[in-house]
């Protein structure tokens, strides 16, 4: 039996010998990105099959959707080798804006770099076997979409 290292993740879920690690990031609704901190990307790719991004969406204390990503590094490497499914950006050819689908920042501690990633795009806006939405409705709850 592995230890218990949660570093990377926030939920770890067992049953059986199949063991499941989930990171949890909640945005607010019209935030594009959620921050990937390096270790959770190591244990992302560490994981492929058994590592999970829950995208939790919320609009002040309100919780609008749930997007669970299953084998979050395998998605995440699939939607990128098919770019050309996503929509077209609304940024123009040779403007100084972009629309970035996953990039670096300095992290709050100021010696490594986060990573980035546009959940609009990758993760809310596509259609992916892996990816499963969850939509609140008013009168029955949690629907999936």
């Amino acid at each position: 039996m592995e230890p218990f290292d949660y570093s990377g993740f926030d939920i770890r879920y067992q049953k059986g010998s199949e063991i499941l690690r989930v990171e949890v990031k909640a945005r607010d609704f019209k935030s594009p990105s959620i921050r990937i901190t390096q270790n959770e990307w190591q244990k992302m790719v560490d994981y492929e099959d058994s590592y999970e991004l829950l995208v939790i969406s919320h609009e002040g204390e309100k919780v609008l959707e749930f997007i669970r990503v299953q084998k979050a590094w395998l998605t995440l490497v699939d939607i990128l080798a098919y770019l050309h499914n996503q929509r077209l950006s609304k940024e123009c050819y040779r403007s100084n804006r972009i629309e970035n689908l996953i990039g670096l920042q300095l992290n709050s501690r100021g010696y490594g770099n986060d990573i980035v990633i546009n959940w609009h795009r990758l993760f809310r806006d596509y259609q992916h076997q892996n990816i499963i939405k969850y939509q609140h409705s008013k009168s029955s709850g949690f629907q999936q979409m």
